[in-house]
């Protein structure tokens, strides 16, 4: 896939979204903008068979479990692909927490298993948060 496909797909995502103004402070605005689920799954997916493949897992992972960066990057493969629920304990919560694992995320995870940990980069390092988001 092209990057001009990519950008593509990426601005037909946010083109029928609404713009939601908060004021911040006195003088200043904030602009946040909600994602239709099923959009940025389709975005996500399309993004598996691309350079971008670890992206693509991260936000399909991500909104299949609600899990913070923080507790995404510390999962693989087998905890996801191996079990029907996984408990955690949030990293920045300290709560403990059973997070049951979709078999829609399984069934799209299983052709990308790897050992270790999901999110590495190509030089064997956990994706920071800056370069995920």
């Amino acid at each position: 896939m092209y990057i001009n496909e990519i950008l593509y797909l990426y601005l037909n995502i946010f083109k029928n979204q609404k713009n939601n103004i908060m004021k911040t402070n006195l003088y200043s605005e904030t602009s946040s903008d909600s994602l239709d689920f099923d959009l940025l799954k389709q975005y996500a997916i399309n993004l598996l068979n691309t350079k971008n493949k670890v992206l693509g897992i991260y936000i399909l992972t991500g909104i299949y479990t609600g899990l913070r960066y923080s507790d995404l990057s510390k999962l693989t493969y087998s905890d996801i692909l191996d079990n029907d629920s996984i408990i955690i304990q949030e990293q920045k919560t300290s709560k403990q927490r059973e997070i049951k694992i979709s078999k829609e995320l399984k069934m799209i995870l299983s052709d990308y298993r790897e050992p270790g940990l999901m999110f590495l980069s190509n030089k064997n390092t956990i994706y920071s948060i800056q370069s995920l988001n």
